[in-house]
């Protein structure tokens, strides 16, 4: 059994003019939505053994803060710093098969996409700082596809946590 957690970065600032989109940092409220949901990742007693996140500025805001909530180690991967669900299943099939337990912090579309591609309820989109966890039964990556997965949950700041 495998469990994918698909992370969509936190909001970003577009305050600074001329500043490239991979290091745009967060604004006041990705700030606040990035540790409130690292908490409700906690509360919801989820182990992670690992979160690999794009090396964009603004995935890291929120990767950080589950990375240290879970006390668990946090990679950054630039190929994660990508918008095709294709390159991001590519990474997904081929993370290391000693992880159980995987988050993943990217950007849309590629996040939703590959949410859609792997859970049989659609998702129109995931919002900013934005997860859906999902259980797959399977021994390796590799063989990750939808026949295998189910979705656990779909959280994001603005929907009430119970």
């Amino acid at each position: 059994m495998r469990y994918l957690l698909l992370i969509r970065h936190s909001k970003s600032s577009w305050d600074v003019s001329g500043l490239h989109d991979h290091d745009r940092p967060l604004n006041k409220r990705g700030l606040k939505n990035a540790p409130v949901m690292a908490q409700r990742l906690l509360k919801r007693n989820k182990s992670l053994d690992i979160v690999i996140s794009s090396t964009a500025v603004r995935a890291k805001g929120i990767a950080q803060p589950i990375a240290d909530a879970l006390e668990i180690p946090l990679l950054a991967e630039p190929s994660l710093y990508t918008f095709s669900s294709r390159a991001l299943m590519d990474q997904i099939y081929n993370l290391p098969n000693q992880y159980n337990s995987v988050a993943l912090v990217g950007h849309n579309p590629a996040i939703t996409d590959a949410a859609n591609q792997l859970i049989s309820q659609p998702i129109d989109n995931i919002p900013t700082s934005g997860m859906v966890a999902i259980h797959c039964d399977i021994e390796h990556w590799s063989k990750i596809n939808a026949s295998c997965c189910s979705m656990d949950y779909f959280d994001y700041p603005k929907k009430v946590f119970l």
